[in-house]
Formats: structure tokens, sequence, C-alpha cells
């Protein structure tokens, strides 16, 4: 109760849980995530992102269906670069994710590139 009675009023819940783990008055233990982020759903993530990549179709890749459009396929592309670009690895300790990370990129941009060109897009859908 000592260490809490000269915390300002303004510092709220955040600021009690900060004096009393800086004192070993408290503990938390489990902790998975950095900030609000599962650290090993990342990894999941991207692992999953990357086997579409190396086995799945071009429509695997980008997550959609056969029959989408190229307005869905330049959504999905930009969607999924900018949820693979926003992952700050290395904060997360998952550095040894990254040439992974690299490699996904590749194959979406390639996959865009098929599949936004109608002609490209027919002769990959006869070779499926």
């Amino acid at each position: 109760a000592q260490l809490l009675y000269g915390l300002p009023a303004s510092a709220g819940i955040a600021g009690a849980l900060f004096a009393l783990a800086s004192t070993s008055a408290i503990r938390f233990v489990g902790r998975t995530t950095a900030g609000n982020v599962s650290i090993s759903a990342v990894r999941r993530r991207v692992l999953e992102l990357h086997r579409r990549a190396e086995e799945g179709t071009y429509f695997d890749v980008l997550e959609l269906s056969p029959r989408a459009g190229a307005r869905e396929i330049a959504e999905e592309h930009r969607r999924l670069c900018r949820e693979l670009d926003g992952l700050d690895l290395r904060g997360l300790g998952l550095e040894d994710l990254e040439d992974l990370r690299q490699e996904i990129l590749v194959a979406l941009d390639e996959a865009r590139d098929v599949l936004s060109d109608a002609r490209l897009r027919a002769a990959y859908a006869a070779s499926l």
C-alpha cells in the first residue's frame, strides 16, 4: 500500500501496475505477445502464406477464388503486401522469417501480374 500511496492519481491502473511490477510485487507470466500482437500467430501466418506461395496456385497465394476480378486481385494484393510490410519481425524476435517474407512478397507480385493480364491468366488457368 505504501508503494501506491505516492503514485499520482493521473497514473491510473497502468501506473499502479508498472509500480507493482517494477518492485517485483507482482509478476506477469505467460506473455506471448508484443503489444497486442501474438508472436505465435504472426509466425503461423507467415509460415502459412509461405506454404501457399510455395505449393498453392496464384489464387491461393492471393487468397482468392478463381472467379475473382481485376479489382479483387488488386485489393487482395495490396492488403496482403501491407499486412506483410507492417510486420515488425525484428521487434517481435522473428527475424528468422525475413527471407520467407521476401519470398511471399515476390510470389504476391507474380500472382498479381499473371492474374491481372487476361492472356496470361487464360494460359495459367488452362495449365491448372
